[in-house]
């Protein structure tokens, strides 16, 4: 159970502080439907924490990408969707034609929870029985080839 304990710790100051990064592609006509889907999806991430996302924003092939002044009022209409959940962690920024990227990280810090005392005693539990397990098996694959032996 003690190394059941040090392992869950070990595990949990190794993750702590990790933030991820995912990145969500939107056009700039993006609306509807798939618009609100991948909000709802970056929010969802957002909310869970210790997370980055950047958002790609992209003109539609054959479609006149909008003036500059429309892609940032646009993209900070997305920002402030967010702003509960995040910051900007990095500037927005302007990508060749057409294209931009805003860089949003959530502001709320995961739970890194250590396992309870229950649930290690359990885990320690199904590790023993495992073991016996093995060991009876090993035992009775032993006999069984003692038996085979005819003197």
């Amino acid at each position: 159970m003690n190394k059941l304990e040090r392992k869950a710790e070990l595990k949990a100051r190794k993750n702590k502080g990790q933030v991820s990064t995912k990145e969500v592609r939107l056009t700039w006509l993006t609306s509807g439907a798939d618009y609100e889907h991948k909000v709802a999806m970056a929010r969802k991430e957002l909310e869970r924490g210790d997370i980055r996302i950047d958002f790609l924003f992209s003109p539609k092939p054959g479609v006149r990408a909008p003036p500059r002044f429309e892609m940032a009022e646009h993209m900070g209409k997305v920002a402030d969707a967010f702003r509960d959940v995040s910051n900007e962690w990095k500037e927005k920024g302007f990508i060749g034609r057409g294209m931009a990227r805003l860089f949003l990280q959530s502001t709320v810090r995961a739970p890194k929870a250590l396992p309870t005392k229950v649930e290690l005693e359990k885990q320690a539990r199904r590790a023993l029985e495992k073991r016996e397990k093995s060991l009876r098996h090993s035992r009775t694959d032993a006999d069984d080839e003692d038996d085979d032996r005819i003197p």
